[in-house]
């Protein structure tokens, strides 16, 4: 019960911490755009249009930067979840430490019963 909290819990978190580092990353990463890195430079003086593009600029990249955090995010999360999820084992298992190897379970072991069956469509 306690696993399964900690893994609703991640998949709730790690997109929440994406989301928010995308956004704290949206300033440095708009400067990559022309509009933005001459309107930081010339604060002073520069057309009033170049700064109305480069806010909308901005504000576009602050958008884009949390979805991108966001979905991120949540990757992390699906692996980590994918990774704590408990399997049943797909092969049959030999206990050795009650095994007394009779041969009784020979003929019910699956992985014997695949080598029988790929054995028949060889010949």
């Amino acid at each position: 019960m306690i696993r399964r909290a900690v893994i609703i819990i991640g998949l709730i978190a790690w997109p929440v911490l994406g989301a928010w580092l995308g956004r704290a990353a949206a300033p440095e990463l708009a400067r990559i755009n022309n509009v933005v890195a001459v309107a930081r430079r010339a604060d002073r003086g520069i057309d009033t249009i170049v700064q109305a593009q480069a806010r909308e600029i901005q504000g576009r990249f602050a958008v884009g930067t949390t979805l991108f955090g966001a979905w991120c995010g949540l990757a992390v999360a699906m692996q980590i979840a994918s990774a704590l999820r408990r399997r049943a084992p797909k092969d049959y298992d030999v206990d050795a430490m009650t095994c007394v190897t009779c041969g009784r379970c020979w003929a019910a072991c699956p992985v014997e019963r695949r080598r029988v069956k790929n054995a028949r469509q060889t010949q």
